[in-house]
């Protein structure tokens, strides 16, 4: 990604998080060391290379309760952008990208798999000793499993989940933020990587749906 880019990045996390500055430093060095068009690496994106973004994430060191409570806001927020981001969509632009990304139908079932899933990594992170994260080929899912489903069920699948899943980060002790697992592709993997990663996850493809529907 462009320095020049990093800098309007940079400018707009500011914008975002306020006085957080530890959230917006934390979520500008994902964007810039791994950022491709508009998001961090997002499946089906145009610069999207089969890995995961969990799996490229550099890890910076704890996340202290300020921050946390900034990133959770985030998280619950994602689903807003992301409902937004299809107002008003027709059926004729969701099997079509004008950015030749994924489409708009591919990206909702892949939010309804993404979301289920991270939903279920959390609670095994904090539920279980040490446990296994395996990943998965989001890619193969999307192709494998879009067909012409509707989406709506898919984004009401991502609404719950998010929603459910923030009221178990909104009353974690401090014992359980520093919980952690093994991801089969990535090493170690705690709740507060996991809260990094999905943090943006809804407004990185709500960007990349505008993409695909010719709206940025």
């Amino acid at each position: 990604m462009a320095a020049g880019h990093c800098g309007l990045v940079s400018f707009w996390l500011q914008l975002t998080f306020g006085d957080s500055a530890g959230v917006a430093q934390l979520a500008e060095q994902l964007f810039c060391k791994q950022q491709v068009t508009g998001s961090i690496p997002v499946a089906g994106s145009i610069a999207d290379t089969g890995s995961n973004a969990e799996t490229m994430i550099n890890q910076e060191g704890d996340v202290d309760a300020q921050e946390r409570t900034a990133l959770i806001r985030r998280y619950r927020e994602g689903n807003s952008a992301v409902v937004e981001a299809y107002r008003d969509v027709k059926d004729e632009e969701l099997d079509r990208s004008a950015s030749d990304e994924w489409t708009p139908r591919m990206i909702a079932h892949h939010l309804a798999d993404s979301e289920m899933t991270s939903a279920i990594r959390l609670r095994r992170l904090i539920a279980e000793d040490d446990p296994v994260i395996s990943g998965y080929d989001e890619k193969q899912f999307a192709e494998k499993l879009t067909s012409d489903r509707p989406i709506e069920p898919s984004l009401e699948a991502m609404r719950w989940a998010r929603e459910s899943t923030a009221q178990i980060l909104e009353r974690l002790t401090e014992e359980e933020w520093q919980r952690a697992g093994t991801h089969s592709e990535s090493g170690r993997y705690s709740v507060e990587d996991w809260l990094t990663i999905y943090a943006s996850h809804g407004h990185d493809h709500a960007m990349q749906i505008d993409r695909s529907r010719g709206r940025s």
